[in-house]
């Protein structure tokens, strides 16, 4: 139901963004690898996800899953609307109009 590794969009202090596929659209999948036994930052990652989800706002990215994977690297992670453009690209289309 969920396919990883279209490619990766960005990487920061929290981990990978990369481009997925779920249900048959492309979601953005923002993944947190985390040692298994750092049960604190599995809560912060779960917390994220729960904050979200309660979210409902046109101007808002839409929230669709919390990812587990134990597979050795102990992934978790959180299915979200991929947006198209970030801010930097809004602002440049807002002067390209101007």
């Amino acid at each position: 139901f969920f396919t990883k590794g279209l490619d990766t969009i960005n990487s920061g202090s929290f981990g990978v963004v990369h481009r997925a596929q779920y249900r048959g659209s492309i979601v953005a999948y923002k993944e947190a690898i985390i040692n298994h036994s750092n049960q604190r930052k599995i809560q912060e990652v779960f917390n994220e996800y729960c904050t979200q989800r309660n979210l409902k706002h046109e101007n808002i990215v839409k929230t669709f899953g919390f990812v587990c994977q134990i597979d050795g690297r102990n992934r978790y992670g959180i299915l979200m609307e991929l947006m198209t453009y970030n801010l930097e690209s809004c602002k440049l289309r807002l002067f390209e109009l101007i």
